[in-house]
């Protein structure tokens, strides 16, 4: 039966290349034959207008046009027999896709859940891939040797009004938070690193709509953990999140090591200090010059509602406008 569906598929995607080429499949009067029609300009492929245009661009046209399925299908077929072999015959692997924002603690909560034995500590990983489940369940699992893979990838400024678009597969998600102004301020000091400018605003509309996709996101494996929380009470939290991906790590951990294989570093994980100190620890700062920025977050409808949907802690206690 798998193999009828998977030559079905095939068919599918074959014919719509075609169509997409120029083919055209009028009710057919003699089976097994066809032809091919000509079809109206604004309809074809024009593959010369493609030309300096934006990878997006050359992207979405080549998807609409039914060019990409059978690129891809071709491409990933050989991974997809590799998903196959291994899903059936090797000791399975759970996948766990860290969901935040930037500057919301992945690295830090990535590197806690490390401590346990069966989960290696591996660098940020773009889990947003296209494809069948098998296909993604090879590229993820030649990753890691051992049994869980924590994938972590925050939204990124270019992405974030999609994300996450999640890969087809068997996952567990955690989803984590951390209250608009620490994220903002964190935020402001990212961006001279990344050699990127935002202004306020922009980085409100950033948080804003990351949160919203988030809570929009549903999933019948998703634990959901608030940055506030893992400060104070690391032990507590870590222990619940091992019992929710099914490690043997039974007892919470508030301390953890550097990576083996890589240095944490800007653009690919935390590269800031205090994921050095190696523990987790509560940085004490002054809010009052900070001020101002609060009361604008808290002024603007859709930060205060994710707010209060995620029960989030705001650092400056502000009145109700």
């Amino acid at each position: 039966m798998r193999g009828i569906l998977r030559r079905a598929v095939c068919k599918i995607h074959f014919f719509r290349g075609l169509a997409g080429l120029g083919w055209h499949f009028p009710p057919k009067k003699n089976p097994g034959k066809f032809e091919r029609h000509a079809r109206p300009a604004a309809r074809s492929p024009n593959f010369a207008a493609l030309k300096n245009k934006p990878m997006g661009v050359v992207r979405d046209r080549l998807e609409r046009w039914g060019v990409l399925p059978v690129l891809r299908f071709f491409y990933q077929l050989p991974g997809t027999l590799r998903g196959l072999w291994l899903w059936h015959f090797r000791p399975r692997k759970t996948f766990v896709l860290l969901l935040s924002a930037m500057r919301s603690g992945s690295t830090l909560l990535k590197a806690l859940l490390a401590e346990a034995p069966d989960i290696e500590q591996i660098p940020e990983v773009e889990f947003q891939v296209r494809g069948n489940r098998f296909y993604v369940y090879q590229r993820f699992y030649r990753l890691s040797p051992l049994p869980i893979v924590v994938l972590k990838h925050p939204a990124n400024y270019s992405d974030f009004r999609t994300y996450p678009r999640l890969p087809r597969g068997e996952f567990k998600i955690i989803r984590l938070v951390r209250n608009p102004l620490d994220t903002l301020l964190s935020l402001r000091g990212m961006n001279p690193h990344l050699e990127v400018e935002k202004s306020d605003e922009e980085l409100m509309d950033y948080w804003a709509t990351t949160q919203e996709n988030l809570a929009r996101l549903q999933h019948p494996r998703m634990a959901t953990v608030r940055y506030e929380d893992l400060i104070e009470q690391p032990k507590a939290v870590t222990a619940r999140l091992f019992a929710f991906i099914g490690s043997q790590q039974r007892e919470g951990v508030d301390h953890y090591h550097k990576p083996r294989n890589y240095e944490w570093q800007w653009r690919k994980d935390d590269g800031g200090e205090v994921i050095k100190s190696l523990r987790v620890q509560k940085v004490e700062k002054d809010y009052t010059p900070h001020r101002p920025l609060a009361e604008k977050l808290w002024a603007e409808p859709r930060i205060r509602r994710m707010v209060e949907h995620f029960q989030l802690k705001m650092p400056v206690q502000i009145p109700q406008p």
